[in-house]
């Protein structure tokens, strides 16, 4: 299963959000033309050839190995030929794959599936167009700690909503409220080589019911350390396990902690973590799940496979509670729903991303990669959690003011469910 989270989706893209230059329509072809008059004919015969080269193996890869190949459903031949034409005359990699192929590939309504140029692409500055955010996918792709601005954003399929802020950061001084939709009207980058120099975005934010209104901030280009697992104890002695990606490392930490824990209770928080392999998501379930239990299946037009507990599994018998929110996606989710099922621990927070399908990468000529889901997920009840999502049994929310007293609601509504324990890690 391929990684699916906010680090790994157009990194960089408030730098390149220069709305400016987008409102001046500015494209990625007339910016190269106007830096090399005399040869851009030339060069962009040449790319022709090799875009179409690319173009093609990206729609061989996608008819060969997507889930639903084969099936009359699964109709791709309109859309291939409806960006042919852009591909063809794409003047750079960085257009062929920010521009065209992003459109494209969104225009399939499904997580999993993008192509990422070789390393080193990106597009000219006041050139870059942000592709359509999609399911699963964070319109701004980094945490609070690391965005400088504080706000961590999801998108609901119509618009960006902001679903935290961090205290101390520009949006918690601002009064920004988690539920507000925000969008970027106006944004000046930071000049990394001019010490003291900041970002300035102007965003426009509604909350709910009220009128839309105007705020702007300010922040320096830096991101600061962000720890993606920690462990910490509630005041009621209750672990809490928090992990922001299933890689080896990260779930053999978690497990380590599990153990830890003997016969208390734990929370499990996944509040931002965006999936990651399958054999790691599996190595966990095993531990909390009774021994043969259905994880799920997974299910492409020629073959379907379920995904069994291991026969001696389960060495944690303790309570559990499952931390979900809008940026749990892909094995997260998976893993809150097997445990829901089986009734194995409350599932509390927010609907989760709705981003569950198991994908592949696979390399194309020009060193770029293709991520393609080559199955569905089906939950141990047969449904399909893609564009549906894990549901809490016990929604909870925070607010601002919540923020700013230091309140997490999901942890103490957490605590509340499994009781007391016997944790002393120090937070």
């Amino acid at each position: 299963m391929g990684l699916f989270n906010r680090q790994n989706v157009f990194r960089g893209v408030l730098a390149a959000l220069a709305i400016s230059s987008l409102a001046a329509g500015v494209s990625a072809g007339a910016f190269i033309a106007r830096g090399n008059p005399d040869g851009h004919a030339a060069t962009l015969s040449r790319a022709e050839n090799s875009n179409l080269r690319v173009y093609d193996a990206v729609w061989n890869l996608i008819d060969e190995r997507h889930y639903a190949a084969g099936e009359p459903s699964f109709e791709t031949e309109t859309l291939r030929a409806e960006f042919r034409s852009a591909a063809e005359k794409a003047s750079s990699p960085a257009e062929l794959y920010h521009v065209v192929f992003a459109e494209m590939l969104s225009r399939l309504d499904e997580s999993h599936i993008q192509a990422t140029p070789a390393e080193g692409v990106f597009m000219p500055p006041g050139s870059f167009r942000p592709p359509p955010p999609r399911r699963g996918e964070s319109p701004w792709p980094f945490p609070p700690e690391q965005a400088g601005h504080g706000m961590e954003v999801f998108w609901d399929g119509e618009k960006a909503v902001v679903d935290t802020v961090l205290l101390g950061s520009p949006a918690e001084q601002a009064g920004i409220e988690p539920g507000s939709s925000v969008a970027i009207t106006d944004f000046l980058g930071a000049h990394p080589d001019e010490p003291g120099s900041m970002n300035v975005g102007t965003f426009a934010i509604t909350v709910p019911g009220q009128e839309t209104k105007t705020v702007r901030l300010e922040w320096p280009w830096t991101q600061v350390a962000y720890a993606e697992r920690a462990a910490y104890c509630t005041p009621g002695g209750v672990m809490v396990i928090r992990f922001d990606e299933f890689s080896r490392r990260n779930v053999s930490w978690a497990l380590a902690q599990i153990e830890d824990a003997g016969s208390g209770g734990i929370i499990l928080d996944l509040r931002r973590n965006g999936g990651g392999r399958m054999n790691q998501f599996k190595r966990l379930v095993d531990v909390l799940l009774l021994p043969q239990s259905l994880i799920g299946t997974e299910v492409s037009s020629d073959r379907r496979r379920e995904r069994i507990a291991s026969p001696r599994s389960q060495s944690y018998t303790g309570k559990i509670a499952v931390l979900i929110g809008h940026s749990t996606a892909s094995a997260a989710e998976m893993t809150a729903r097997a445990i829901q099922f089986h009734q194995r621990g409350e599932v509390i927070g927010e609907r989760s991303a709705g981003a569950v399908l198991v994908s592949q990468y696979f390399r194309l000529p020009d060193g770029g990669r293709l991520q393609v889901p080559v199955h569905e997920f089906l939950d141990p009840e047969g449904i399909r959690l893609e564009g549906r999502g894990v549901i809490p049994d016990l929604p909870v929310s925070s607010t601002l003011d919540d923020i700013r007293k230091g309140k997490d609601r999901a942890v103490e509504v957490a605590e509340g469910v499994v009781g007391a324990g016997q944790c002393d890690i120090a937070a």
